[in-house]
């Protein structure tokens, strides 16, 4: 089951977090009116200020350096996350490779 990662409504945010038994630290950054999100998962870089898009999976591509992938969700629409709605309206789930995979495949 896909594990919510609690977001503060700010504007930037790091935080670290252990998902899937990665140590990951999660830069989140509204840049003009937009999400950004950095990705670093066992001290290695995976993605760094990948544009946030509601039900896009980031990172895009696959990649050795991460198992999974990370999706905003906007509970009351379709519209593209913002900071202000961060924990209340837009949530940032971690699917692991095996639900990522199920999803894609449905």
């Amino acid at each position: 089951m896909a594990e919510m990662i609690p977001l503060q409504a700010v504007p930037n945010q790091t935080l670290s977090v252990v998902l899937d038994d990665q140590n990951c630290t999660i830069t989140v950054r509204q840049i003009g009116g937009r999400l950004y999100l950095s990705l670093v998962s066992d001290l290695q870089d995976v993605c760094n200020a990948h544009i946030v898009q509601n039900r896009v999976a980031m990172p895009s591509w696959s990649t050795t350096r991460f198992s999974g992938r990370l999706v905003f969700v906007d509970a009351e629409g379709t519209a593209h996350p913002s900071y202000e709605g961060l924990g209340t309206r837009f949530f940032l789930y971690y699917l692991t490779a095996e639900e990522w995979q199920a999803l894609r495949t449905a």
